[in-house]
């Protein structure tokens, strides 16, 4: 039998498998989630929607746009905690009473951003970006949670509008969103890669995502270098059409 010869495709891949597993490190890397200013108005222009629908056809809406703010904002947190789940529990970081498999009812929208925020790895070092919850968010207790998801289902049943029951259940996000960062010098959003979008910054603007390193240090990470970027005002611009087409 004829011996292979070295570097066949077999012996290369091989090799490169036994050197990503190791002698590659991993270097975890924090992204903040804040949602304030933006997410708000971003739960604002959803609820106008469900209000408007609500009072052409007679009725008014069981909640105020506060209490649905404060839902979708406990949403957040729990898919954050979900992601982090191993993390928190070697760490001993206390989390929400709730779980992402069942008890929601999530607009379209809002499940997108949702889904966006996660876990990705980045780049040669093989930077593994994971979304930690930052900043003072009113969170719901569960009987509170509980009672929104019921009104909320009631007014989204009404209106023939479809909710989601639970939340993204895998631990990945959207590279293209968890890896920007914003300039505050240059009023911003920048990119590593080559195809983010305005949607991206969108998302990236309503959850309030900030770099930790830009953060502390006032600079976009030293990690890579930003090759595209969307200003604040356009991501602002298109936060209410964002709400609209995936209602």
């Amino acid at each position: 039998m004829a011996e292979k010869a070295h570097g066949s495709t077999e012996s290369r891949t091989a090799l490169s498998r036994m050197n990503a597993e190791v002698y590659v490190p991993t270097i975890e890397k924090r992204m903040l989630i804040a949602p304030a200013g933006l997410f708000v108005q971003f739960c604002d222009h959803l609820y106008s929607q469900l209000e408007s629908v609500a009072v052409m056809r007679g009725g008014n809406m069981p909640f105020t746009s506060e209490e649905f703010a404060s839902y979708n904002a406990t949403a957040l947190k729990t898919r954050i905690d979900h992601v982090n789940r191993s993390r928190n529990r070697v760490l001993q970081v206390e989390r929400v009473p709730y779980s992402v498999h069942e008890g929601w009812a999530i607009l379209p929208a809002m499940q997108f951003v949702l889904a966006s925020v996660g876990e990705t790895s980045f780049g040669p070092a093989n930077v593994l970006i994971y979304p930690v919850m930052s900043g003072n968010v009113s969170l719901l207790e569960k009987g509170s949670r509980d009672a929104m998801t019921a009104r909320v289902r009631g007014v989204a049943g009404l209106l023939n509008t479809r909710v989601h029951d639970d939340l993204p259940k895998d631990n990945d996000g959207h590279k293209q969103v968890m890896v920007l960062s914003f300039d505050a010098t240059r009023n911003g959003w920048f990119s590593p890669l080559n195809e983010m979008t305005v949607e991206d910054a969108v998302v990236a603007a309503i959850i309030g995502l900030t770099d930790e390193v830009a953060l502390v240090e006032g600079t976009v990470s030293a990690l890579w270098m930003p090759q595209v970027h969307v200003k604040q005002e356009t991501a602002v611009h298109y936060l209410t059409e964002l709400a609209r087409v995936a209602m």
